[in-house]
Parts: structure tokens; sequence; C-alpha cells
């Protein structure tokens, strides 16, 4: 399941080609694994600030 989530955070939100993210997996799949936790990470992060802000 991590697998696809990581797939499509390249193909969608970072907008590369199939063949680009296919190149991106095969290069260097543990680095892009490990940057895809840390944008989850930031998200997760942002939306308990958005929601903290909306509290004030």
């Amino acid at each position: 399941m991590q697998h696809l989530k990581l797939i499509y955070h390249l193909l969608r939100e970072r907008k590369y080609t199939i063949e680009g993210a296919k190149q991106k997996l095969r290069e260097d799949k543990r680095i892009a694994s490990r940057n895809f936790e840390m944008v989850k990470s930031l998200e997760k992060v942002r939306t308990f600030l958005t929601e903290l802000k909306d509290q004030l």
C-alpha cells in the first residue's frame, strides 16, 4: 500500500510523468520514500496548526 501511495505522490503531487516516476523509483527508492514520509508528516503538522488557528 505504501508503494502505491508513493507512486501517487510522484505522479499527482510532484507532477512526474509515468516514465519519470519509474526512473525515480529505480534510482533512489529509499530517498523517495523518505521524502514522501516527510511530506506526509508536514501535511499533518499543517492540518493541526490550521485547526489550532481556527480555534483561536
